[in-house]
């Protein structure tokens, strides 16, 4: 399977020694990509088990 190239940048960010992002972030690395196009992406990692969503309080 051909992976696009937000999901291999987005592979950087668990090489940054930090807990996790936030959609902001991903959004301030990809300023030029439709935010809902980045939050399906998103969603779809989450469901595939390649990411883990935590939610706050």
């Amino acid at each position: 399977m051909k992976r696009s190239g937000i999901a291999e940048k987005l592979e950087q960010f668990s090489g940054r020694n930090t807990f996790g992002f936030t959609i902001q972030d991903v959004v301030r690395e990809f300023q030029e990509t439709n935010r809902f196009h980045l939050a399906r992406i998103l969603v779809n990692m989450v469901d595939k088990g390649i990411l883990c969503k935590i939610a706050r309080d």
